[in-house]
């Protein structure tokens, strides 16, 4: 499909939103100009210069502001920025990830903007997928699960779930457990689902932020 009709049919947000997933942002970050150079390849005419004598130039500063529009309240917090910050080096949203809602956004919306795009839909791979769902069968909690149907308070046994340390600040928790949470979800497994969400309320408080 010409650029132009996918302009006019898909937002920013949803086209960055898609090729963060694309680029395997349920996984692990993805840079900005990774992002920008996919987002400008599928669509040049949203991310270019505004001069035209400039269209064959990405705009960085634009992907970078509908990325970080796609990450408020207002638009369902679909990413997230996960850059370390360093003075004169990096910035915060020079790395991107997707959310447990960008996830389900994914679920939901992810074949439509693809089609729009003629670009593969998004999702976790097979091997990806299989050794996720191996990591979270093997976990001590989910056996716990599997046995008694409940999940009991275990703070070491949820930092090895979300293989981080047991004194890791809640914020890096939360952050842990929803990236997990993001790629649960696009395996469509009812069980697991729910059992991550027997953990969250187990341990809620290593999840407050």
């Amino acid at each position: 499909m010409p650029p132009q009709q996918a302009n006019a049919s898909l937002s920013n947000v949803e086209v960055l939103t898609y090729v963060v997933a694309d680029l395997g942002g349920l996984e692990s970050p993805v840079h900005l100009e990774h992002v920008a150079a996919r987002a400008f390849e599928l669509m040049p005419g949203a991310f270019r210069w505004d001069l035209d004598q400039f269209a064959a130039f990405i705009d960085k500063d634009k992907v970078r502001a509908s990325l970080t529009d796609a990450e408020k309240a207002s638009h369902g917090k679909l990413v997230r920025s996960v850059g370390v910050t360093k003075q004169g080096q990096s910035k915060k949203t020079d790395y991107w990830r997707l959310t447990s809602a960008g996830s389900e956004w994914v679920t939901k919306s992810g074949a439509r903007v693809a089609d729009v795009l003629d670009a593969p839909r998004p999702g976790l791979k097979k091997g990806r997928a299989r050794d996720l769902r191996k990591r979270v069968q093997s976990s001590a909690l989910y056996r716990q699960f599997v046995r008694k149907g409940v999940i009991e308070y275990g703070p070491f046994d949820f930092a090895d779930l979300l293989e981080c340390s047991p004194d890791a600040s809640n914020r890096v928790v939360a952050e842990r457990f929803d990236a997990l949470r993001s790629q649960i979800h696009l395996l469509g497994d009812d069980e697991l689902e729910v059992f991550l969400s027997k953990c969250a309320e187990a341990h809620q408080r290593m999840l407050e932020v």
